[in-house]
C-alpha cells in the first residue's frame, strides 16, 4: 500500500519498464527512492486454490498472517530490510544461491556460488555439512522429498539467513509466528519439485529442518565462528548478473510472455 501521489508516481515510470513481474517493477522503485515501510501488517487477501490472473499454478500459497490483527506484527522493520546480502532459493531456476548489494542503495547482484561466499569468509563447509547430517537424522521425514542435492541446497540456504539475521536485533525462531514463516521455505523452494500433497504430509518435519538450519547460522555468527555476514565486503570476481533487471528465460512465466 503506497500513499497516492507515490503509486502515481510508480505507476508512470514503470510505463516504459523492463520487467514483466509487478513485485520485481515495485521492489525496484521503493529501493531507487528509498521507500521504507511504516509497518509490516497481515496479508489483506488469502489464496484460494484457484489459478492467479497472471495464470500461475503451482503450489499452494497460503499467507502465514490472515486473520492475526495487524498488531501482532508489531512496527518494526524486517530484520534483513536493510541488509547488503541475503540468500537466495529460486523455485523456478532450483537452485540456491546469493544477492549481494555493496551498500543499502545499490542494485542487487546474483552470486550463484552459495558454498564460494561461505569459504571465503571462513567457514569450515565439511563441519555444515555435519551438522544437515545430524539434522536430517533428527528430521528423517523431511528426507526423500526432494533429490538429496536440493535438500542440502535448501540447508544452505537457511544457514545462510540464519548468518543474515544475527546481529540485527532478538530472534525468536521458536515462536508460533516464526514457526509458521519458516514452514512455508521448504514448500516454497520445492514447489516444482514435488507435489503439494508431497509436501504437505512432511511440513512439520521440514519446518524443524529449516529451523536448525537458521539456528545454526545464527549461533556462528553469535559465537565468533563467522563474521557478521551483512557487513562483508565481496570483490568484484564474486558478482554474476543484476538482479531483477531483466527478464530471466528460465522463468516460466517470462516464457510464455516471450
Amino acid at each position: 500500500m503506497l500513499p497516492a501521489w507515490m503509486a502515481q508516481s510508480f505507476s508512470l515510470s514503470s510505463l516504459n519498464g523492463v520487467y514483466l513481474e509487478d513485485d520485481s517493477a515495485l521492489f525496484e522503485y521503493i529501493t531507487k527512492h528509498d521507500v521504507r515501510a511504516y509497518m509490516h501488517v497481515p496479508n489483506l487477501v488469502q489464496h484460494s486454490e484457484l489459478p492467479t490472473v497472471a495464470r500461475n499454478q503451482v503450489g499452494t500459497r497460503l499467507s502465514v498472517y490472515f486473520h492475526d490483527d495487524a498488531t501482532a506484527m508489531g512496527a518494526r522493520r524486517g530484520i534483513t530490510e536493510a541488509g547488503t546480502i541475503l540468500p537466495q532459493f529460486s523455485w523456478y531456476r532450483r537452485q540456491n544461491y546469493w544477492l549481494y548489494r555493496r551498500d543499502t542503495r545499490a542494485q542487487w547482484y546474483e552470486i550463484n556460488s552459495e558454498e564460494s561466499v561461505l569459504e571465503y569468509i571462513g567457514i569450515d563447509l565439511d563441519k555444515v555439512h555435519d551438522h544437515y547430517e545430524k539434522a536430517r537424522q533428527a528430521q528423517p521425514e523431511a528426507i526423500g522429498v526432494v533429490d538429496d542435492g536440493s535438500h542440502y541446497a535448501l540447508w544452505l540456504s537457511a544457514f545462510g539467513l540464519g548468518m543474515a539475521a544475527a546481529g540485527r536485533g532478538n530472534i525468536y525462531l521458536h515462536t508460533d509466528a516464526a514457526q509458521i514463516a519458516l514452514g512455508t521455505l521448504a514448500p516454497g523452494a520445492w514447489r516444482l519439485m514435488a507435489a503439494d500433497h508431497v509436501i504437505a504430509q512432511h511440513r512439520v518435519a521440514l519446518a524443524k529442518f529449516v529451523t536448525a538450519a537458521v539456528e545454526l547460522g545464527v549461533s556462528y555468527v553469535k559465537n565468533g565462528q563467522a563474521p557478521a555476514i551483512h557487513d562483508i565486503s565481496l570483490p568484484s570476481n564474486f558478482l554474476g548478473r543484476r538482479a531483477l533487471s531483466h527478464i530471466d528465460p528460465m522463468n516460466p512465466y517470462n516464457q510464455r510472455q516471450l
